[in-house]
């Protein structure tokens, strides 16, 4: 195949591995996974034009003082110290560097928004990055050499070009402008690196979430990454969680790890292999694949490298170059510090085919933002089940709620109608008790007076038989209605009441009984029942000159008239005193026992309402669990499209040969 058809071929892979990119950055769920911070799509923006423009970016990552920097002052700057070996948390710089027939560096300041970010970062303990790192300095920059913050930082961010030589003055520890550096270009004229684009990050242990923020974004846009271990520590949960968050976007072939500064240990296999068996072995990276088909960490001293390089190109050594000399092992300086074998890695799987691996890095883009994606749905439905559940637990409780409120509702009114029964019942009971007791007293009157009647005779009756029918019911039945024992009746109507307020109280509402139930015990006044005697002499004297003219008249049946006469006034007065007695209970008994069913009635018709709005709430909440339904059938058929397109773009680029 000619050099024009793969040209062609490459052409076109790029082409279609566009047009999947563009499919996928136009899905609706790609819009809300950005605004939960998912997904960045001005992060797909870049890899598409990084492929287009076929940039090929590698990332050096690791902890701070991993030796990054002092790495690539030996195979970028050819031993030259460009980049300072002594980064700190709060002056390690972002920095690219690039190819350029004429060197030169740019120099990115803080606007003043992200310095004003910047003040406000916290540490752990409750201290303030900015006063913790950047403080004093700012103050000694002030003092003696006059620089002010305010001259250097401004709203729309101020660069600066200047000769690579003066560099340090911009990112090194004792720079004066180090303190305001966001990020720096490095330009070379090194033609390893014609069309590649390194990228040198701070550190993953870097506290400025500016600066951090922004080497992440360049590690996930990165076609490779370079990640290093500091030898004396040589990985951490940190590592790990770094990996697979940040390395997840780039390709597992194209990840090369580096274990560093071992001139530091004596038995640096042993950490190599440390590393390798965790690598290999972590539940969150097993499946990635990291370290297969016979790739493995490599273990290089950058110190010793420097050493060897200065050594065969008779550049002169300095004092800290003299110190390391005394303290590495001359056999790993003699070995080029094993960086030979990095460097033959970096060249077979990362630099070989540039083209391609462009490309592979959009394909392992598309596929863990796809993955991405459908882990997100997944996440959110889990949650709407969750809420729903919630939902459905308050459903419960309001029909629980609701069960304990009707049922309560039906035992009181059982209760209240029981209750009613019995008033009735003893309401009875009392009548024709006292209904018995008043007819042997008027019995009693009656042989009374007939006797009476029978013992006199007729001028004596005629004369005397009504104030004898007064004297003998004042003298029986007013006597025994005064003297009548109604702690018998009182008892029984006590009991009543005790009865119904029992039951109330063990109702689960004791509202109902502790507040609004009162025992509205009737007084049982004696002298209601004997108002209707009090009167008596009117209802006899009605008779008297009736009966007088009568009684002369007939004088063979007088005796006899004067006792049916006698019956018939006996009979009215027992009639009166009954029905007082009937009045007195419907008016004051009846009605005042009846007024604690009124009350109780009156509560439960509050309890009525809150059982409606128990009913609504139920109501809205069947609603609300609906919705969740109905969102979480909306929830799987977006999971079940995305992992349809996912699979569909796993299999055109599978058919481009691209992962």
């Amino acid at each position: 195949m000619n050099r024009q058809n793969l040209a062609e071929q490459y052409k076109e892979k790029k082409e279609r591995l566009l047009s999947l990119m563009d499919k996928m950055i136009k899905l609706d769920s790609i819009d809300k996974a950005e605004s939960d911070g998912i997904i960045d799509k001005n992060q797909i923006d870049d890899i598409i034009n990084d492929i287009k423009q076929e940039k090929f970016i590698i990332s050096i990552c690791g902890q701070i003082k991993s030796g990054k920097s002092t790495l690539l002052n030996n195979i970028i700057f050819e031993g030259r110290k460009i980049l300072p070996v002594d980064d700190t948390v709060c002056t390690a710089s972002l920095t690219r560097i690039k190819y350029n027939n004429r060197p030169y560096a740019k120099i990115y300041f803080y606007n003043s928004e992200e310095w004003n970010n910047l003040k406000n970062i916290q540490l752990d303990g409750n201290k303030n990055y900015f006063n913790e790192h950047f403080r004093k300095k700012l103050n000694t920059l002030a003092m003696k050499e006059g620089i002010q913050a305010k001259e250097i930082i401004k709203d729309e961010r101020k660069t600066k070009e200047i000769k690579i030589d003066d560099l340090k003055n911009y990112i090194s520890k004792e720079g004066d402008y180090t303190l305001f550096v966001k990020y720096v270009d490095i330009f070379i004229n090194n033609k390893t690196i014609e069309d590649v684009q390194i990228v040198d990050t701070p550190g993953l242990n870097d506290y400025n979430i500016i600066r951090s923020q922004k080497t992440h974004d360049w590690i996930k846009r990165s076609t490779a990454v370079i990640m290093l271990f500091y030898a004396g520590q040589p990985i951490s949960q940190n590592d790990f969680n770094f990996i697979d968050k940040y390395l997840s976007y780039i390709d597992s072939d194209k990840i090369i790890f580096v274990l560093n500064k071992i001139d530091t240990i004596d038995d640096y296999e042993s950490v190599k292999n440390y590393i390798e068996v965790n690598i290999k072995k972590s539940e969150e990276l097993r499946d990635r694949g990291l370290l297969g088909n016979d790739r493995e960490v490599y273990p290089i001293s950058s110190m010793a490298a420097n050493l060897s390089l200065k050594s065969n190109q008779n550049i002169p050594f300095d004092n800290n170059d003299k110190f390391y000399l005394s303290k590495i092992d001359n056999s790993l300086i003699n070995n080029d510090g094993r960086i030979h074998q990095l460097i033959v890695a970096i060249n077979k799987y990362i630099m070989n085919n540039k083209g391609q691996a462009i490309l592979e890095k959009g394909a392992q883009y598309i596929i863990t933002t796809y993955e991405k994606l459908i882990k997100y749905k997944k996440k959110i439905r889990l949650r709407l089940e969750e809420e729903k559940k919630d939902k459905y637990k308050d459903i419960e409780q309001i029909d629980k709620k609701l069960n304990n409120i009707n049922a309560t509702m039906k035992n009181i009114k059982n209760i209240d109608n029981n209750f009613n029964d019995k008033i009735n019942k003893e309401t009875r009971k009392i009548k024709n008790g006292f209904s018995e007791i008043l007819q042997h007293w008027i019995d009693e009157v009656n042989k009374d007076i007939k006797r009476w009647i029978k013992d006199q005779d007729i001028e004596e009756a005629i004369k005397l038989a009504l104030r004898e029918l007064k004297k003998q019911v004042k003298r029986k039945i007013t006597y025994n209605i005064e003297n009548f024992n109604t702690r018998e009746i009182e008892g029984r109507i006590e009991d009543l009441v005790k009865e119904y307020q029992g039951k109330l109280k063990n109702e689960s509402y004791n509202s109902l009984s502790a507040k609004y139930i009162k025992c509205l015990l009737p007084e049982v006044s004696i002298n209601k029942l004997i108002e209707p005697i009090k009167n008596i002499d009117t209802g006899l004297n009605n008779y008297r000159s009736r009966l007088w003219g009568f009684l002369w008249t007939q004088k063979k049946k007088t005796k006899v008239n004067i006792k049916e006469k006698v019956d018939d006034e006996l009979d009215k007065i027992q009639q009166r005193i009954e029905n007082q007695l009937n009045l007195y209970i419907n008016n004051h008994l009846i009605n005042n026992l009846k007024g604690l069913s009124k009350e109780l009635n009156d509560e439960l018709s509050s309890y009525k309402k809150i059982l409606e709005e128990f009913r609504n709430k139920k109501k809205k909440s069947v609603n609300i669990v609906d919705d969740y339904q109905a969102k979480i059938k909306e929830a799987d058929n977006n999971i079940k499209y995305l992992k349809k397109k996912y699979n569909k773009a796993k299999k055109e680029l599978s058919e481009l040969n691209l992962n």
